[in-house]
């Protein structure tokens, strides 16, 4: 859960600083977004701490390499890491959450490497979640408007729709207005994503309360 919470929020951030090419704390929006990203990061380190203090190996294994399969500890410590590189130069950088996360993770894979020989395994895997996360880094890099904020947007529908319209009108309030300059035809298509997207949430709330005047076309006044 946590991790993939975590490149949730490193696939926004991603797309965010690389639309604007500014520092993470040079702009309000993003430092929002590095506060919501520091959250799971934290909690992941919690979670894998409660696991390591009572000391069962084969309970470790199983959390956290699973029939031998090390992608989720590997997942976890690269995104982090790739966190800290985003991070560089700001005062997120020294976030204790990101210290301690990167530690919690060295210590679960030092068990998965002494005791279990998964030495290869765990290159393996990292080498697969440095080579994931650079290829989103790149494919982000060339968005256009529309989509960079259909992905700043991608959070779980359904779990809390009033939050997920929120965080979209201020993605495009903060990103569109004076600072990448949104204006003619994109401009347009910005807005209609926005009513897809409001009309979209309105449909699962009225749905989930049955309540058909909840519902709202992408058209409506």
């Amino acid at each position: 859960k946590y991790s993939r919470i975590m490149q949730l929020e490193y696939k926004k951030l991603c797309a965010a600083v690389n639309g604007h090419g500014t520092l993470i704390d040079s702009k309000p929006s993003h430092t929002r977004r590095a506060f919501e990203a520091l959250k799971p990061i934290g909690q992941a380190r919690t979670f894998m701490d409660s696991v390591v203090v009572q000391h069962n190996n084969d309970l470790l294994k199983i959390m956290f390499a699973p029939d031998e399969d090390c992608t989720l500890i590997a997942d976890i410590l690269q995104t982090t890491e790739d966190f800290k590189t985003i991070f560089q130069g700001t005062s997120f950088g020294n976030d204790e959450r990101i210290r301690h996360c990167i530690n919690a993770c060295a210590t679960v894979e030092g068990v998965l490497q002494s005791v279990y020989r998964l030495d290869e395994k765990v290159r393996e895997a990292h080498e697969a979640a440095r080579a994931r996360n650079a290829q989103l880094k790149r494919a982000v890099s060339d968005l256009s408007p529309i989509a960079r904020i259909k992905i700043i947007a991608e959070i779980d529908e359904g779990e809390d729709p009033d939050t997920a319209v929120e965080k979209l009108w201020q993605s495009f309030v903060e990103d569109a207005v004076g600072t990448t300059l949104i204006t003619g035809e994109t401009f347009q298509l910005v807005i209609n994503t926005f009513c897809e997207y409001v009309s979209e949430e309105s449909r699962q709330q009225s749905e989930r309360r049955n309540v058909p005047s909840l519902y709202h076309k992408p058209d409506s006044p």
